[in-house]
């Protein structure tokens, strides 16, 4: 729920589980009094509350990430009859871009397993739409967790009882401004990484407009192709064809990318979470890398795609 509450300081899962970053005051649900059939002091569920909630989801998945049952902090985005998009990084609320001061960073919004990017999903009665602050860390309705009953629901922060945490949410009021717009600079990426590098004691990579160049003949292949296969079955366009065409020579290549609105710090962030990917950045292999982004639509969905080569 970063920046709403801080972010816990450890590396490792399970040192993360038993940490306390923050005590809200949340108050049960539901509550209130019944007097003769009326329900008295009672409070409803809307937009922007943050809620705790446990299921049998949240106890799934929090035994296989955390080896013990938990539940999950979330906020409310949509309640029921509500459509909900995520388009090129927003979330489209009632067809209207929702505007999202408490996330981490902007435009950062993107699909998952349960709701893909440019599907319109409309809320159920008796459901509810929950995601993190920090998108591009939370697992939320987007994914495994789906949509979540009022009755999963035992604790509320309601929207109106925030004010504490407004300080450390940003201006968000122009973020529309950021639509269809690249959202990363190579060097910030390629000296995040050699900076990580440092500390692990491996040589730094130098920055190759030749190897960014083979990163975008990928991407706009990708795209174009919807082919995101290493085998490039339907583009024709492998790895080693792209940097042939580029101009770019050595012995060794590899290659790895993704999809979304990242910044250099995020994009570092994400492709640790990947063992294969880890290894390939922080190997002693390579010596050059290039990092291509290219924006496009994939059957009318805009996207951003960020392939990143490496040769040796």
């Amino acid at each position: 729920m970063y920046p709403t509450f801080p972010k816990s300081q450890n590396g490792d899962d399970l040192l993360n589980a038993s940490q306390i970053v923050a005590w809200p005051e949340m108050r049960k649900y539901p509550a209130g009094l019944d007097l003769f059939g009326i329900k008295v002091l009672d409070y409803k569920i809307t937009y922007g509350d943050i809620i705790e909630l446990e299921n049998e989801k949240t106890k799934k998945l929090s035994q296989e990430k955390y080896k013990s049952e938990a539940g999950f902090v979330k906020r409310v985005i949509a309640l029921p009859h509500d459509t909900i998009e995520l388009r090129d990084g927003f979330v489209i609320l009632n067809g209207k871009i929702l505007d999202e001061p408490y996330t981490a960073k902007p435009r950062s919004s993107f699909g998952g397993d349960f709701l893909p990017d440019c599907r319109v999903l409309t809320v159920p009665e008796g459901s509810l739409f929950v995601m993190g602050d920090n998108r591009k860390a939370s697992l939320d309705s987007r994914f495994e967790l789906g949509l979540i009953d009022e009755g999963d629901i035992h604790y509320v922060l309601p929207w109106q009882d925030q004010d504490a945490y407004r300080v450390k949410w940003r201006m968000s009021s122009d973020d529309y401004l950021q639509a269809n717009t690249v959202t990363l600079e190579a060097l910030d990426f390629v000296n995040a990484l050699n900076a990580a590098r440092k500390k692990e004691n491996l040589k730094t990579l130098r920055l190759d407009s030749r190897l960014s160049a083979s990163g975008k003949i990928r991407g706009n292949a990708m795209i174009k192709h919807n082919d995101f296969s290493e085998e490039a079955t339907r583009s024709g366009i492998t790895l080693s064809k792209a940097v042939s065409m580029s101009g770019y020579n050595n012995i060794i290549f590899a290659e790895v990318y993704t999809r979304g609105y990242y910044e250099g710090e995020e994009l570092l962030e994400n492709f640790k979470e990947f063992p294969d990917t880890k290894k390939i950045l922080f190997g002693s292999d390579y010596q050059d890398i290039g990092v291509g982004v290219v924006l496009g639509n994939i059957d009318d969905c805009p996207v951003q795609v960020i392939i990143v080569h490496l040769g040796g």
